[in-house]
């Protein structure tokens, strides 16, 4: 992964400084939380699996209605 070098004025005003904020402390999960961090790994591969139709098969609704809560999940 390369660095990439922020553009000026990012985390300036509340909304990027917000998304940085988030950035960082993913950052810091995945280094500091390697437990909690492999949790949410196991979580995001079950919706995926699901979402792939890896477990419901043809019911497709059920992937549609899942990436829908994933995405929409707090």
């Amino acid at each position: 992964m390369s660095q990439v070098s922020l553009p000026p004025g990012w985390g300036k005003d509340p909304m990027s400084e917000f998304i940085e904020n988030a950035r960082q402390n993913t950052f810091a999960t995945f280094v500091n939380s390697k437990s909690d961090y492999k949790r949410l790994l196991d979580i995001d591969g079950a919706y995926r699996a699901i979402i792939d139709n890896k477990v419901f098969g043809s019911d497709w609704f059920m992937g549609v209605f899942l990436s829908w809560v994933r995405v929409d999940s707090p």
